[in-house]
């Protein structure tokens, strides 16, 4: 059940790459939110909490880069580009610590 959460993450992370090569508004990316929430929605009361449990505990065990940038991508919803102007960091450098903080987390997971 937990991958249903970090798989919509990985996808968001895919369309902002594609909007930032485009640089257009994504439908597709909306689409992708509001069936994540859906999807999210059917999830009960006890499996979202074990499955926040297991989330914050994957998020504890990356770096620090890596959690702030996944928690400025996901949790505070800002694109790319504005965490890399917060973080004073390039785009390139946001994207490399996002899919290596993702790689983890699936790594973490799965075990």
């Amino acid at each position: 059940m937990h991958f249903a959460v970090f798989d919509a993450m990985q996808k968001q992370g895919r369309i902002w790459e594609n909007e930032a090569q485009t640089d257009t508004d994504s439908e597709a990316g909306i689409a992708l939110l509001e069936t994540g929430c859906a999807a999210g929605e059917r999830l009960d009361e006890l499996a979202r909490f074990l499955l926040s449990l297991e989330l914050q505990e994957a998020l504890r065990q990356l770096s620090a880069e890596q959690r702030q940038i996944l928690t400025l991508l996901f949790l505070d919803d800002l694109k790319p580009a504005e965490v890399a102007g917060r973080l004073g960091c390039t785009v390139r450098n946001v994207t490399k610590h996002r899919l290596k903080g993702l790689d983890k987390m699936r790594q973490l997971l799965v075990n």
